[in-house]
């Protein structure tokens, strides 16, 4: 979400360490796909054009597509 509440568009959203890696859409959403599990860091923001944060986050095995629990 944009300093004013609006969805945040184009943003860079990533699994940190990984190629894994999409921008966010018109409405601020975003589909990551991955093969990677376990314990990982959503890297979102960057580019000079957002504040980056990193958000420790386990991905669940099994599951189509990945269930991202922030932890």
């Amino acid at each position: 979400i944009g300093e004013r509440g609006q969805p945040a568009a184009g943003v860079m959203v990533s699994l940190e360490n990984t190629l894994d890696g999409t921008v966010t859409d018109s409405a601020g959403n975003f589909l990551l796909p991955t093969t990677e599990t376990g314990p990982q860091v959503l890297v979102v923001g960057g580019g000079g054009i957002y504040e980056e944060s990193r958000t420790p986050l386990t991905i669940l095995p099994g599951t189509t597509p990945p269930r991202l629990d922030v932890v």
